[in-house]
C-alpha cells in the first residue's frame, strides 16, 4: 500500500514539474511576444491579419458618434493615403459594400 502511495506521489511531482515546465515556457514565449507587440504595435499587427476593405459609407453623419467608430488614415490599393472612419462593427447597416474595394495599410488614431 505504501509502495502504490509512493508511486502515486511520484507522478503527481512528475506531473507538477512537467506543468510547471510547460507554464513557463509559455510565459516566456508570451512576454517575448508582447515585447514584439510593443515595438511594432498590437494594432497594427491585428490589422495585417484581417482583409480589410474601404466601403462607402450610406450616412456617415450617423458614424460621427458611434461607440465603434474612430478615424484612421487609410491607404488604398493605389497607395493614397485618405483620413477615414474605421468602424469596428461587423454587422453596420450603414455600409455600402457593393463598390468595395481592399485597404492597403490602416492607422488607427491613438486619441479615440
Amino acid at each position: 500500500m505504501n509502495e502504490s502511495r509512493l508511486q502515486i506521489h511520484t507522478n503527481l511531482a512528475m506531473l507538477a514539474s512537467d506543468s510547471l515546465a510547460r507554464l513557463t515556457e509559455f510565459k516566456t514565449t508570451w512576454f517575448k511576444r508582447k515585447q514584439e507587440d510593443g515595438k511594432r504595435g498590437w494594432r497594427a499587427d491585428k490589422m495585417a491579419k484581417r482583409q480589410l476593405k474601404i466601403v462607402r459609407l450610406l450616412e456617415p453623419e450617423l458614424c460621427l458618434d458611434c461607440r465603434f467608430a474612430q478615424t484612421a488614415e487609410v491607404e488604398n490599393s493605389q497607395g493614397v493615403l485618405q483620413r477615414m472612419i474605421y468602424c469596428r462593427r461587423l454587422d453596420c447597416d450603414n455600409w455600402d459594400i457593393v463598390n468595395s474595394e481592399p485597404a492597403k495599410n490602416v492607422r488607427l488614431d491613438e486619441a479615440a
